[in-house]
């Protein structure tokens, strides 16, 4: 008898591709998984927003954070920080407070992970003034 995968197993194969970097390889899963009849859960969004943070595709982040709140998942802080990841490795300040400002509109609570990724964000785009003025945050 042969087991057929199920939503831990194409979650495990995701967060392969999140740690591997391939973002692209990690959305390919999540809609494997999707075409197989599962519905993803937030495990397996929040694998691949990590891929993509580590490719540094932020827009394939938004979009997949995005996809989760449309199938009715509410985002924790551990994937909103994936998503600020992506915008830190970027250098895109603007994306990464507007994902913060999201993360705080949803009534969760910013960690040092948070803030330090829109400090990185400031940085990587050289405005080190801007990081300076989130160290008070």
């Amino acid at each position: 008898a042969t087991l057929s995968p199920n939503k831990v197993s194409y979650t495990a194969v995701i967060d392969s591709c999140a740690k591997a970097g391939d973002s692209a390889e990690a959305r390919r899963w999540l809609a494997t998984m999707m075409d197989a009849g599962l519905s993803p859960d937030l495990f397996a969004y929040t694998a691949a927003v990590g891929a993509c943070a580590r490719s540094g595709d932020a827009a394939g982040a938004a979009e997949l954070v995005e996809a989760a709140i449309f199938a009715r998942l509410t985002p924790d802080v551990v994937c909103y920080n994936a998503l600020l990841d992506s915008c830190a490795r970027q250098g895109d300040s603007a994306q990464a407070v507007r994902w913060l400002h999201e993360l705080v509109e949803a009534r969760l609570q910013p960690d040092e992970i948070s803030y330090n990724a829109v400090i990185k964000s400031y940085s990587r785009a050289g405005d080190i003034a801007g990081a300076v003025r989130w160290l008070d945050e």
